[in-house]
């Protein structure tokens, strides 16, 4: 005996881009840090979903991994 399976098309859409744009778009500022903090806060994400910094215009001050060497100035 058989068993007839339609299998759909796969969607033209990239659902998992268009989930991490969407995630992506909710993140609109970074906290910013106290006098003497020594690690910037992070914006919180969704479960599955991770946040790192990509750059920095100043990595004297903050690193990209997110460390703070707090400068002699407000910079």
């Amino acid at each position: 005996k058989s068993i007839e399976v339609t299998v759909p098309a796969k969607t033209a859409v990239d659902t998992d881009q268009e989930a991490v744009d969407n995630e992506a778009s909710k993140i609109t500022s970074v906290t910013e840090p106290t006098k003497d903090a020594t690690t910037l806060t992070m914006p919180t994400v969704s479960s599955g979903y991770t946040i790192s910094i990509k750059s920095s215009t100043n990595e004297n001050v903050i690193k990209k991994d997110g460390t703070i060497v707090p400068p002699d100035a407000e910079t």
